[in-house]
């Protein structure tokens, strides 16, 4: 596939975030974006609105400022110093 040719150069760590209330983002999705990236260690977690306090997140919720303080925190030690996911469900 020549749009994703170049995936495989890919050798940095990927932190892939699912919602399960993502009707896009579904696990079946998610795992065949991230299995283009075969050379790169890929870790994916699963959060949930009842994680971030709420009663849905959506597709693109997690990047919504309401998550500020519920679903950040947990991944920007990760973002800027590359320590490790310690909340979320690993999959």
């Amino acid at each position: 596939m020549p749009e994703v040719s170049r995936f495989e150069t890919v050798k940095l760590p990927i932190l892939t975030l699912g919602l399960t209330d993502d009707v896009w983002g579904n696990p079946r999705a998610t795992a065949k974006m991230m299995s283009y990236y075969e050379n790169a260690q890929v870790e994916t977690r699963w959060l949930s609105p009842e994680e971030g306090r709420a009663e849905k997140i959506g597709h693109l919720g997690f990047f919504r400022s309401r998550f500020a303080q519920t679903l950040w925190p947990q991944f920007i030690g990760w973002l800027l110093e590359g320590r490790p996911v310690n909340m979320g469900k690993v999959v």
